[in-house]
């Protein structure tokens, strides 16, 4: 078979080898022009060319330029990592355009690559095409990165128009880039501004106003915003240093602004803004004039705000709401805002932002805010104006705030934000569960101040939350916290809109903790179809649940809506209870503590959801009820309760008030008990006031603190006129812990618990011996074996009368006789791998 070839194919082959191979141009001088220059390898290279630098001599080489400069080509790449002397993030190529005006250095075309320049005195420009790379470059910084050399020229120090796809950054020290606005001359129009249709750019990895390492600040003085963002979709900012902005005017210096009709998609991941690279705090000179983000484009859907720290911003004295960390005050679908720090660094040290941490006070939909730590804000900085920590002012649905640490941390720490610690207004459907919120100091007179503030929204599940303190065992990091809020409730509802809203649920892990605030756990102004049940809710300063239609403030005794009662029952334990309530309400009764203090400051493991009573349908319309608990109902709590009516009737549930608390008085009053183990045996101690009716004592005695069973029984010896006190020994203690309490029984039958105390006993091995003395026959009793044991027997000359060997066990019980030896006194002695225990018994 033979081949042919074509001359034309060949030639084609021929020219198109000459069109795609890249030539490569070397810069070898410092002038502006001229042979060797910059700007004559420029101007002569084609589309996929590689400029590189070889400037003889060591040390920095400084090039000025007289007059514009620009890319015209596309895929061209201009290397400045070339030089030699160049070292990862420390240019050695300094181009200045100061000397040229227009100082611009444009950017055309699409796929160049511009690398490891120092760029002074420049207006950097990105005109049309795009998808550009721009990485280890520095701007208006001196030959160490360390000062500001340079400054902005009055205008935007980069610019991008009808530019798309630019990757501005990387993440290591050759490819992040270092921005100083420098500050000789004021613009008003950001220092990166980013024109209409600048679609898909991403910013990666660059520090923003300040020096190569990110830990020196840089001031972006007389620049407006950093980031000036206009009609552009797609944009990303991840794992940036954003600080510093000061414009000269009265407006402007936001760390990232957006406005126009879309910033769909926007993108703003990892960074740091207002605090150093690495996320501590350098003070107020770090935080970006007038906020950290401000998001004001018509529309910003599809909208990530996850993993930043946002600190120190809004700095500008004055009234205006958009001092906050991030600002929104777009229309938005689907918002995730998660794993920030905004007010306080990653390891907690207060920064605050000037107003509220997250304001969203645009319209949106479909938010989820999660795992947050949000505090400080506004405190540090002493203003008086509305300094919550999150707030949604505007119709916003389909919310779901969940995992938040608001005001404090998983340890406790006081990170109190200046007013409230959530506060929404209007919208509906929002779910708000497991977050931990305290410590909101509540300054702001006039306005309401709570742990959550509600107004006219509805359909809001509120479950799972710790709202306040403890002075006790509570929830993770949630102890010895003290009052959080400064004249405020743990919840605060009102508005006549505010509707639909479940607080609490009896599943696990849907109750909320509720304490320490100084009104009430749950405070609701106006509103109507609010279901507040199986909370714990102590230690607030005023009620339980307040409607405000009570006639009196101490205690938990006035009656709101849906008039609920108890009838004192007729025994300590309350075995049964009855009272009145409207008609249809379900009773949820309540185990208490105390029902004198008008604080009503009892501890969490004191006030527990005990029952339910639903009427049959006989009964709905009835107004009285009754319930049967049995023998075990309180345990320790010593005969008090409260309960609460809800009405659900209507397809929504209703909660009242809590019904006044009942505190019979026990027929026994003890003085005092204590549980001791004294190196043998369990020492309880008890004493009486006085006794009345009374009949007997059980002690009882559990390893769990829960399942008791009795180990003795006294008979009372007192009167009602006086007390007595009472002893027992127990010898059968097991190792470790146990737990003993009192059950007084009346004549009557009825009872009562004292409260629990424990004993521990040590877990090493031990040696009993009984009889002791004996009459030749006895057991030896070891317990806490950890390895084989010897078992001996001497006389007192030593004599071996008795040996054996046992396997390592918990409990070895063994019989021993020694029968046919004469009266005296005979040593024992067990040895394991560690040690030998002896014991002398006496054979009469």
């Amino acid at each position: 078979m033979k081949y042919f070839t074509s001359p034309l194919c060949g030639m084609l082959l021929f020219l198109f080898s000459l069109t795609t191979q890249a030539t490569t141009r070397t810069v070898t001088s410092a002038a502006d022009n001229g042979a060797g220059s910059f700007r004559n390898a420029l101007s002569a290279s084609a589309n996929g060319d590689v400029i590189q630098f070889g400037i003889a001599g060591s040390g920095v080489h400084l090039i000025t330029l007289t007059s514009v400069i620009g890319v015209t080509q596309s895929n061209l790449t201009i290397d400045a990592t070339t030089q030699t002397g160049y070292t990862c993030g420390n240019p050695t190529i300094i181009i200045d355009l100061g000397g040229a005006w227009p100082c611009t250095f444009n950017v055309q075309g699409t796929g160049n690559t511009i690398k490891g320049i120092s760029f002074r005195n420049v207006l950097f420009t990105f005109n049309g095409g795009g998808s550009h790379t721009l990485q280890g470059c520095w701007f208006n910084l001196d030959n160490t990165g360390a000062a500001v050399s340079g400054n902005n020229m009055g205008s935007s120090l980069m610019t991008f128009t009808n530019s798309t796809g630019n990757t501005i950054g990387g993440i290591t020290c050759g490819t992040r880039n270092v921005f100083s606005m420098g500050g000789a001359s004021y613009t008003y129009l950001g220092a990166i501004r980013l024109n209409t249709g600048c679609n898909n750019n991403s910013f990666i990895g660059n520090y923003f106003g300040t020096d190569k390492t990110g830990m020196s600040t840089m001031l972006n003085q007389n620049s407006d915003h950093i980031f000036w963002i206009d009609n552009s979709t797609g944009i990303t900012f991840d794992q940036n240093v954003i600080c510093g902005a000061r414009p000269a005017g009265a407006i402007g210096g936001f760390g990232i602004y957006t406005d126009g009709a879309s910033a769909n998609g926007l993108t703003i991941t990892n960074n740091k803004i207002g605090v150093r690279s690495d996320g501590t705090d350098g003070g107020t000179t770090w935080g970006n004039a007038y906020g950290g983000v401000a998001v004001e484009s018509t529309t910003c859907n599809n909208f990530t705000f996850n993993g930043n720290t946002v600190c120190q911003n809004g700095l500008v004295a004055g009234a205006d709401i958009q001092k906050c960390g991030l600002y929104v005050l777009s229309s938005c679908a689907t918002v995730n805002i998660k794993n920030n720090f905004v007010g306080v660094t990653p390891t907690f040290q207060i920064a605050g932002n000037y107003f509220t941490g997250i304001f969203i006070n645009g319209t949106c939909s479909g938010v989820t805010i999660d795992n947050n730590v949000i505090g400080g804000n506004g405190y540090t900085l002493g203003t008086g104006d509305e300094s919550h920590g999150l707030s949604l002012e505007q119709a916003c649905t389909n919310v779901s705030i969940t995992n938040n640490y608001i005001g404090t941390n998983s340890a406790g720490a006081d990170l109190g934000n200046y007013c409230s610690g959530i506060t929404i207004s209007g919208g509906s459907n929002y779910t708000l569960t497991n977050n931990v919120v305290g410590f909101n100091k509540g300054k702001r007179v006039g306005i309401p101040n709570a742990c959550m503030v509600f107004t006219n929204t509805t359909d809001v599940v509120i479950q799972g939350n710790t709202l306040g303190g403890f002075t006790s065992a509570g929830p993770a990091g949630q102890k010895n916290q003290g009052m959080n809020i400064d004249g405020g409730a743990g919840i605060f509802i009102s508005g006549a809109s505010s509707q639909h809203i479940r607080i609490g649920g009896m599943n696990t892990g849907q109750q909320n903790a509720i304490s320490y605030n100084r009104s009430s756990a749950i405070e609701v102004q106006n509103g109507d179809y609010v279901e507040m049940r199986w909370n714990i809710m102590y230690c607030n300063g005023l009620k339980g649940i307040d409607l405000n239609y009570g006639t009196t403030l101490s205690a938990n005794n006035n009656f709101g809506r849906n008039n609920v009662s108890i009838t004192t029952p007729g025994s300590a334990t309350f075995s049964s209870l009855s009272g009145t309530r409207p008609a249809n309400s379900i009773m949820d009764i309540y185990g208490t503590g105390s029902c004198a203090s008008s604080t009503n400051c009892i501890s969490q493991s004191e006030y527990r959801y005990t029952g339910t009573y639903t009427p049959s349908a006989s009964n709905v319309a009835g107004t009285s009820w009754s319930f049967n608990y049995g023998a075990t109902m309180f345990n320790d709590i010593s005969g008090l309760a409260t309960g609460g009516g809800t009405d659900c009737s209507s397809g929504y549930c209703r909660t009242s008030e809590f019904s006044p608390c009942i505190d019979n008085v026990l027929p026994v009053t003890l003085v005092s008990f204590t549980a001791t183990w004294n190196g043998q045996y369990s020492e309880l101690k008890w004493r009486t006031a006085q006794e009345i009716n009374a009949s007997l004592f059980l002690v009882e005695r559990s390893v769990d603190g829960e399942h008791f069973i009795t180990i003795g029984t006294i008979p009372t010896e007192g009167s009602e006129h006086a007390g007595h006190a009472y002893f027992f020994e127990d010898e059968n203690v097991p190792q470790g812990t146990s737990y003993y309490r009192l059950r007084e029984e009346d004549a009557d039958g009825t009872f009562a618990y004292s409260e629990i105390k424990a004993v521990h006993r040590d877990t090493k091995a031990a040696l009993f011996i009984s009889p002791n003395p004996n009459n030749g026959t006895f057991t030896i009793l070891l317990t806490g074996q950890k390895s084989a044991v010897n078992v001996q027997v001497h006389n007192a000359l030593g004599i071996l009368l008795y040996e054996s060997n046992h396997a390592a066990a918990q409990t070895i019980n063994l019989p021993i006789s020694l029968s046919g030896q004469h009266p005296g006194m005979y040593i024992v002695s067990v040895t394991d791998e560690h040690a030998t225990l002896s014991s002398k018994i006496v054979v009469e």
